[in-house]
């Protein structure tokens, strides 16, 4: 177990590295190195998340297998998937486990959480962030026994921000360079 301090050295370490990104790949790299160390091996970034956009319309980064996106897409799990409904009733980061712990699920709502398994996907973090229109973009990294303590949360609220922020700014530079 990593001390209270190696979880703000981490966060803030991750920052500064962030800070100083640009490229898209180089980001994505860089994110998955970090949630790694807390044993989160896939992560998804989502921009406006809506009932009336697409989960591909909203995709900023998506690195969970591609089976179990398609899968995911395929199936329109985005309507009925527990996680994405608990954000609905809840703007605060929580994790599957959360979910799986604090409301009743149906059995095709226990059917979609460990779906995941089949991936090596068994928990992860939701973290709702919000913006300025009053719309919602997530963060949601997973993998297949996390740590997901307290204090890592703490640390992963900052890492999952951050790296969200650099991802939309990645792609609001390549845009940009798009159109001169």
């Amino acid at each position: 177990m990593a001390s209270t301090d190696e979880y703000a050295r981490r966060a803030f370490d991750f920052v500064s590295r962030m800070q100083n990104a640009t490229e898209y790949d180089e980001i994505c790299a860089e994110i998955t190195k970090e949630l790694e160390w807390f044993g989160l091996t896939a992560f998804t970034s989502l921009h406006n998340v809506g009932p009336s956009r697409s989960m591909v319309d909203c995709l900023l980064a998506n690195t969970r297998p591609e089976e179990y996106s398609l899968r995911y897409i395929a199936k329109n799990y985005i309507e009925v998937d527990p996680l994405v409904t608990e954000l609905r009733r809840n703007v605060h980061m929580f994790s599957w486990d959360d979910v799986r712990a604090n409301r009743p699920l149906t059995k095709r709502d226990r059917w979609i959480i460990e779906e995941g398994r089949e991936f090596g996907l068994t928990d992860g973090l939701t973290i709702p962030i919000p913006t300025a229109s009053g719309t919602l973009d997530v963060f949601s990294p997973c993998g297949l026994d996390p740590n997901l303590s307290k204090r890592a949360r703490q640390a992963l609220d900052i890492i999952c921000t951050f790296a969200h922020k650099a991802l939309q700014l990645a792609v609001i530079g390549k845009t940009r360079q798009g159109s001169r």
